[in-house]
């Protein structure tokens, strides 16, 4: 991971407000990650076409459908969800987005696992980048919040040292 990149994840995890894109009605990673920026102290809001609340958290069917504007978005879904949100989000005016990928920002040594888990659309990202907007293409909040458990802290170790 380069500086650039660690900055961006430093100012997107100073942002307030988050919208996740990719939770569910089961035990998803999207899931997950909501709660723990719940728990993070974050205001955090869903984006599912037909889930209005998760765990008393408003959710809403669109970026554009939101009362509020969040500061970011981050995205666990799958590519071509990830494109179509992205063009929302710009539409929107949402400066920052997180693409996850679980392997990191250049999945060299997790590129099979990749293949199958990641939210990353390299040509969201630049449609995103030319509007101006802060896109981390890759890794995972949980590996970078201060609380972060041994697992996730495992994977941004093993993730830098691979150079990803």
């Amino acid at each position: 991971m380069n500086s650039t990149d660690e900055q961006h994840i430093y100012e997107f995890l100073k942002l307030r407000h988050l919208a996740v894109a990719g939770i569910s009605r089961t035990n998803k990673p999207g899931n997950a990650i909501f709660d723990k920026l719940v728990k993070e102290g974050y205001h955090v809001s869903g984006i599912h076409p037909t889930l209005t609340d998760r765990n008393g958290h408003p959710c809403y069917p669109s970026l554009l459908a939101m009362p509020e504007r969040p500061d970011g978005l981050f995205l666990i879904t799958r590519p071509d969800l990830t494109e179509s949100l992205t063009l929302e989000a710009v539409k929107a005016g949402v400066r920052y987005i997180w693409m996850h990928n679980m392997t990191g920002i250049y999945p060299g040594w997790g590129a099979g696992i990749t293949a199958k888990t990641s939210s990353v659309s390299e040509s969201a990202a630049d449609v995103a980048r030319e509007a101006g907007c802060v896109v981390i293409a890759g890794s995972c909040p949980m590996q970078h919040l201060p609380s972060a458990d041994i697992a996730h802290r495992c994977l941004r170790w093993i993730n830098e040292r691979a150079g990803s």
